[in-house]
């Protein structure tokens, strides 16, 4: 949820007391990226590399690490020679495709150079012997002037087979399947890469554990992906195929990328670039830190019209360049190789496994998506974090500063997007386009906001607590927090573990479950002020439309006393709902800040704190009335200046 204090305060909560003290301040953690420096991965790339070469020593014979490629696959390559500066082998026009519906499919090289190669040890693997077996490949491997060739086949077989995938599962006749999934052809979608090197690579054991419990070759799942109705052999490879390589450095840099795609309707154009990228310290699934820094992509979507036979008959009825763009992301202290190690063995992992894994921490700056020329979403800075106990989050925490929707950008370019399909009476959508002008003119055109949520559960105690705090467009800014006991994290585990009946899982949390205090607050920054003003340029605006007349002729003073008058007249109906004028000081509180703004803070703060003993204390009494559960809940609404 987002700043709680934003939603509707319902009229079941009572107040005791309106204070005048100073409005408390919403204090932000501050965002920092925490990252591995740019200029360490520039300096791995650029570095020199390897040691003098010995005079009787001869380059790699690196042949022979390709020579059981499977059919189909092959290695094509100029000259070979030792680089004696550094002892690396140096292969010029490097290629290794694969043939694919007539197609080569693969990755070609200026050069690639090979230091301390491992030809012999990578032979076997391809032999598919050693399976079971760490095998280190190479000190470094590098390309130079990468180019990918054929990816737009591979593009198009997972295309074909996500939309027949999705044709046979969903309710629809062959015409309207036809209908809704047009053919579409990939032009296009390979890379260029200035420099990609792969330091300390080895390559794990590729095994899993079969139905019976022996290791065999994770190769032997692939004919039962199809085969089998069960995920099982789908999920297994996946997980081999993750930990079956650990490496110390990856880095490319000068990545140049293109995307082309055509149907009768539709065709879309993307060209991509990333600066540098780089990862470090990765294990079979754990994974120290990756960065990637620079990117930029740019395109054009347009479309014909659907109702004419021939698209290159079709004038476009939609032309909208798409824009992204990113200074840095980076994702750090990526923990799953235990939990994938599972996984491949087909096992749930014993709750003892406490530290099982971490999702780490992921942040990112300077985001932005951009469509007709519009800024779209936008993010300044954000971050996850998350830590577990076993398979259970115990830690959670999302940050995000100036990150939101720009609303007013997206319904003005909607006219645009719907050309062809919808029909918009031009004088309608002219009332509309005035309407989002006064919305951007009182800074309520974009959902943005500067906010952090939390959750944190206790090991060892259970104790769960929960904070939301946040900011939106200098107009509103609060917070929420609650303090709580949920069972323990262990004592869940083995529940889950064990399979255990509901019931069990209802013991826990009776007798572990308890309440300590909630409290939410909204503070006015300026949003009511702009908020009256904006209502009423609304209503002169739409002063034509019959319902828009109470915010036409009254201006934003009167707009505001209006809505203090009607808590006021609410009064009597509350009071006839609770008994009695005890809700007589919420109504207040909720008058004060509407009049003068300030912080309405709601808060429960029991004597007792809420649990099933207390709940049981008042089973064989009658049901409590308002005056006594706002005792029990410690319930209060308060206006502070």
């Amino acid at each position: 949820m987002i700043l709680c204090g934003l939603g509707l305060i319902g009229p079941q909560i009572a107040s005791v007391a309106q204070a005048q003290d100073a409005a408390p301040e919403v204090v932000l953690e501050a965002l920092s990226l925490d990252e591995q420096p740019r200029s360490y991965f520039e300096q791995v790339a650029l570095a020199p590399f390897g040691a003098p070469a010995e005079a009787d020593v001869e380059p790699v014979d690196f042949a022979q690490a390709f020579a059981q490629l499977p059919a189909g696959i092959s290695l094509k390559h100029g000259a070979v020679r030792l680089d004696p500066a550094t002892s690396a082998t140096v292969v010029e026009d490097f290629a290794l495709v694969i043939e694919m519906n007539g197609e080569d499919v693969g990755l070609i090289a200026d050069e690639a150079l090979f230091y301390g190669f491992n030809a012999a040890g990578l032979a076997a693997r391809m032999r598919g012997e050693d399976l079971d077996e760490q095998v280190y490949v190479a000190d470094r491997i590098e390309l130079r002037e990468l180019t990918t060739v054929g990816m737009e086949v591979v593009t198009q077989m997972i295309t074909d087979q996500y939309i027949d995938t999705l044709a046979d599962v969903l309710p629809l006749d062959e015409e309207i399947a036809q209908e809704v999934f047009r053919p579409s052809q990939i032009l296009d979608y390979n890379f260029e890469v200035a420099q990609f090197l792969v330091d300390g690579l080895v390559l794990e054991p590729f095994t899993v554990s079969n139905a019976e419990g022996a290791a065999v070759s994770a190769f032997t799942l692939i004919d039962a992906m199809g085969a089998e109705e069960s995920a099982r052999p789908v999920l297994q490879f996946l997980g081999a195929l993750v930990a079956s390589y650990s490496l110390d450095t990856l880095i490319y840099r000068g990545v140049v990328g293109s995307y082309k795609m055509q149907d009768p309707n539709l065709n879309m154009d993307f060209q991509m670039v990333v600066d540098l990228a780089g990862l470090t310290d990765y294990r079979a699934g754990d994974m120290g830190y990756s960065g990637v820094w620079g990117v930029a992509a740019n395109g054009q979507m347009k479309a014909q019209d659907r109702d004419l036979s021939s698209a290159e008959e079709a004038a476009p009825i939609l032309d909208v360049p798409l824009g992204y763009t990113m200074t840095h992301t980076f994702h750090k202290e990526l923990k799953l190789a235990q939990a994938i190690e599972a996984l491949k063995e087909w096992r749930l992992p014993d709750p003892s496994e406490t530290d099982l894994l971490s999702l780490g921490e992921f942040g990112l700056d300077g985001m932005e998506f951009n469509m007709a020329n519009q800024t779209l979403f936008k993010s300044e800075a954000l971050s996850f974090a998350a830590d577990f106990h076993w398979v259970l989050p115990t830690s959670i925490k999302l940050k995000m500063q100036d990150t939101g929707y720009d609303i007013g950008n997206l319904f003005a370019i909607l006219p645009q997007m719907a050309a062809g399909d919808l029909d918009f009476d031009a004088s309608e959508l002219k009332m509309f386009e005035e309407g989002l002008e006064i919305a951007r003119k009182y800074d309520f055109a974009c959902l943005c906001v500067d906010a952090l949520w939390k959750i944190d559960w206790e090991e060892e105690t259970g104790a769960f607590t929960y904070h939301e705090a946040g900011s939106f467009q200098d107009a509103f800014s609060g917070q929420t927090k609650v303090n709580m006991t949920w069972p323990t994290p262990s004592r869940l585990a083995q529940l889950i573990f064990n399979q255990a009946e509901e019931s069990a899982y209802e013991e826990a949390f009776a007798e572990d479950l308890e309440l300590f205090d909630f409290s939410t607050e909204l503070t006015d920054t300026g949003g009511l002020e702009r908020m009256f003003a904006m209502l009423h340029e609304l209503g002169v605006a739409y002063d034509e439309i019959p319902q828009m007349a109470i915010l036409t002729y009254n201006n934003a003073e009167q707009l505001r006393a209006l809505s203090i008058n009607m808590l006021n007249g609410m009064k009597p109906m509350v009071r006839a709902q609770l008994g009695g004028d005890q809700a007589d000081p919420w109504m207040d509180a909720g008058i004060a800040f509407l009049e003068s703004g300030g912080t309405l803070r709601i808060e429960a703060s029991p004597p007792e704190p809420l649990n099933q003993e207390l709940f049981e204390k008042y089973e064989d009494q009658p049901d409590p009335g308002p005056e006594e559960l706002f005792e029990i809940f410690g319930i209060s609404i308060t206006h502070i200046k």
